[in-house]
Order: C-alpha cells, then sequence, then structure tokens
C-alpha cells in the first residue's frame, strides 16, 4: 500500500467512527452545551465545514481546483435540524464526495505545497489533518455524550445560528464560545478558526477587511 493511501483509508475509518459516535448519540441530547460551549450538533457542523475546507485545498495544491455551487449548507442546515441519525447520513453522503479524488493522490504528491492565509502547508499535512481533527472531535462528541447521560434532566442549551461569526481569514464560521482565538481591532471582536488565522490577522488587518 502507498503512503498516501494508508493515510486516506486511516481518514475514512476515523470518519465513519465520528459518524457512528454522532448517530447513536440520544436526541435529546442534540443541543446540549459542554462547558466550554461545544454541542454535538455544533461539532458535527464544524466537521463538515474543516473536512471540505481542507479537501478543497488538497485538490487545489495538487492543480484540480474544485470551484462547486455552494449548495452543501441547505442539506447540511436540514440534517442537523433533524438530528443525529439525519446528521451523521449527511456527513457520511457529503465525505463521499470528496474520496474520489483523494484516492487518485500519489506518494509524489504529498510534498506538494498549497499557499494559504494561515501559510504554506503541504498536501501530506492536509491529509494527516482530516483524520486528526477527526478524532480529536470523535473523542469529544464520546465526552459530550457521557456528560449528557449523567445529566438527563438538564436542559439543553440552544443552538443559535445567529451567534455564529465568520473567521475573517479563512471564511470559516465560527462559535465565540468555542473559538480557538480573538484579537480585537478597532474597538470588534474577532474569532477565529485556528491560532494561525489569528496570525495572519494580527499581521494584516485591512488586506481580511476589505476584500
Amino acid at each position: 500500500m502507498s503512503k498516501v493511501q494508508g493515510y486516506v483509508d486511516d481518514a475514512l475509518t476515523a470518519f465513519e467512527r465520528l459518524c457512528v459516535a454522532i448517530e447513536e448519540a440520544n436526541p435529546a441530547h442534540w443541543q446540549i452545551r459542554e462547558p466550554d460551549g461545544w454541542s454535538l450538533k455544533l461539532l458535527a457542523s464544524h466537521v463538515v465545514q474543516h473536512t471540505r475546507f481542507h479537501a478543497q485545498l488538497i485538490r487545489h495544491a495538487v492543480n484540480e481546483p474544485l470551484d462547486e455551487p455552494d449548495t452543501w449548507t441547505g442539506p447540511r442546515d436540514a440534517a442537523l435540524e433533524t438530528g443525529p441519525a439525519a446528521t451523521a447520513e449527511f456527513m457520511r453522503a457529503d465525505h463521499a464526495i470528496h474520496v474520489p479524488y483523494l484516492r487518485t493522490l500519489t506518494d509524489d504528491q504529498l510534498g506538494y505545497k498549497v499557499e494559504t492565509k494561515i501559510g504554506v502547508l503541504s498536501v501530506e499535512y492536509l491529509v494527516r489533518r482530516l483524520s486528526s481533527h477527526v478524532r480529536q472531535h470523535t473523542r469529544q462528541a464520546m465526552r459530550i455524550r457521557e456528560a449528557a447521560e449523567q445529566a438527563p434532566n438538564e436542559q439543553p442549551e440552544t443552538f443559535e445560528e445567529e451567534t455564529m461569526e465568520k473567521d475573517p481569514v479563512c471564511g470559516m464560521d465560527v462559535d465565540p464560545k468555542t473559538a480557538a482565538a480573538s484579537y480585537e481591532y478597532q474597538g470588534k471582536t474577532y474569532y477565529f478558526c485556528a491560532p494561525g488565522c489569528k496570525k495572519a490577522f494580527q499581521a494584516n488587518p485591512e488586506q481580511y477587511l476589505t476584500k
């Protein structure tokens, strides 16, 4: 087996474990937030967006841009509103869209790099990130489920779309309560999905606010 195919298989296995963790969650616990602000619903939404973001970077790095219309957010939101089982079904179908071109990658292409707003990233880093990020949130999903089961009478804190903010660097939706970083500029607080986005913004805020 090639190195890249090992990475892709690992990513697929990790993603399926997360889908099962979501699918088997109690619908009554879908919107209960843990102390740091994450809920299963928010976590699932974040993983779908993050996976798409990295998959598109990989495709761009090997000179195969993916410029598809933004038609996936509606079905994603409908699945999220329905509950865990529908969301897991959507996640599997959406992830399957990326698999064919991930399967076409070669070991030589692992060294290819792409310029992003948070620095230069290699295809190898991006492919490995697909699985490491999902593993992180699978563990988190299990913690949320366990905490909710121990407090079954707790009233869920509703997930509100209007609380989301846009990372001004990469454009990802970020919940202020769970943002990886924040930065105040000219009296307004901006939220970021990763420390690298904050660093890029700090270096030249106007570049991202005027685009």
